[in-house]
């Protein structure tokens, strides 16, 4: 991310225990990795974009023990799962193969299961799927977006950066493909920045007038990217050759987290069958699977409608995930 601000900053307080960087490497010990952002959603679960991970054998998530100055706590991936359709069902990775008059087939999420919980994390919450994020609304919300510090000519700065985003639109009416950018005009999301938290500003679920994120979406690409450095003579100081200069823009695009709840939850089981989580949502209380809890309604709410029917109905397949969960 190009001019933004040290989430040390941040004006809601949260962000520095759910934002996290991530680091995948082809295999482990190589010196070369891909980076990424992500979001947990637990203390030892991670939602990032599909392509981040989808061809990786090693995986380091790394939250952060302070912003300024940055220090980390860095943790391996146990797991990965990634969507089957975070390339659209095609072999190649989604960053060649997407086009956005078949933006309807990608869906480029992806969880990861950590090693061990973060005692630095903070899981975020997520905005409820029924909340129109496209509305003009007198009273807010803000909206926000996170990335990796870089200087003007995009050498790294070794901290996490956050900045305000535009009021997001639907790509081609699609409801879980979204649209914006950033409100400063100098602002840019870079490669290195996919997976990143989009995230509104809303009122905290405990403490009454306390404003906090709330998760929106994940970061998958930046539209129009090719914007160069102002100052190319000294950029090529640093990159040696315009080649390897990496990608900004000031537009991004972002798939809609709660819309793919049912695939996320049916995720979240079958990393933990004897101790489900599930996707905290704002405004809906956490199911309990030991307690007996979770009404009928509730488990289609929660979890796919196949897997209710199962628990419903008793099935042997289910019943590990089931035991508890029905009255």
């Amino acid at each position: 991310m190009v001019d933004g601000i040290n989430v040390s900053q941040d004006p809601l307080g949260n962000a520095s225990g759910f934002v996290v960087s991530i680091q995948a490497y082809k295999n482990k010990g190589d010196p070369q990795f891909s980076q990424c952002l992500g979001a947990a959603i637990a203390p030892d679960i991670i939602i990032t974009a599909g392509h981040c991970v989808s061809k990786a054998r090693h995986v380091l998530v790394k939250f952060l023990k302070s912003a300024a100055p940055v220090k980390v706590d860095t943790i391996e991936a146990k797991k990965w799962v990634v969507h089957p359709l975070y390339n659209g069902g095609y072999p190649e990775p989604m960053y060649f193969s997407f086009t956005r008059s078949e933006a309807s087939q990608y869906h480029d999420l992806a969880l990861i299961q950590l090693e061990r919980p973060s005692d630095y994390a903070k899981p975020v919450t997520i905005v409820p799927p029924e909340w129109d994020a496209t509305l003009e609304r007198a009273d807010g919300p803000k909206y926000y977006i996170f990335g990796h510090g870089r200087d003007a000519i995009y050498k790294p700065v070794s901290e996490m950066w956050f900045t305000e985003m535009a009021r997001p639109k639907k790509a081609d009416g699609l409801d879980h493909f979204m649209m914006s950018s950033l409100v400063p005009k100098t602002a840019l999301i870079c490669m290195g920045d996919s997976g990143s938290p989009v995230t509104i500003s809303g009122t905290d679920q405990v403490i009454a007038g306390l404003e906090v994120h709330y998760l929106l979406g994940i970061q998958s690409s930046a539209d129009g990217y090719g914007k160069l450095p102002d100052d190319m003579k000294e950029a090529l100081k640093f990159w040696k050759k315009e080649s390897n200069i990496p990608l900004c823009s000031n537009a991004l695009s972002f798939f809609h987290v709660s819309y793919h709840r049912e695939w996320i939850n049916e995720q979240l089981r079958k990393m933990n069958p004897d101790n489900p989580q599930w996707l905290k949502i704002q405004g809906e209380e956490q199911p309990n699977a030991s307690s007996g809890s979770v009404s009928r309604d509730e488990c289609s709410y929660h979890i796919s409608p196949t897997m209710c029917r199962q628990c419903m109905g008793g099935a042997t397949a289910a019943s590990s995930f089931c035991k508890g969960l029905i009255k």
